[in-house]
């Protein structure tokens, strides 16, 4: 469990680099310049919440919200 909360918050400034955009915008994204920055906050704030337990409740469904949006646009099934 440690590790997914961590996951979270230490992943998410890699996410600002221009490439992690440019992935978005090649799988069809909208908006990719906008949403993929907000989704790395959303991760961060999500991580972070959860792992220092400050409503961690809410941490967990904005992880949950970031999962739902973000897999199905980013990964090929």
């Amino acid at each position: 469990m440690f590790a997914l909360r961590a996951d979270f918050f230490a992943r998410g400034p890699k996410h600002f680099m221009n490439e992690t955009t440019a992935y978005a915008a090649s799988k069809a994204v909208l908006f990719a310049p906008i949403l993929v920055p907000v989704s790395d906050v959303m991760a961060i704030v999500a991580g972070m919440s959860i792992l220092l337990g400050y409503r961690a409740k809410v941490g967990a469904w904005l992880a949950a919200f970031f999962l739902v949006c973000v897999t199905p646009a980013m990964h090929n099934f």
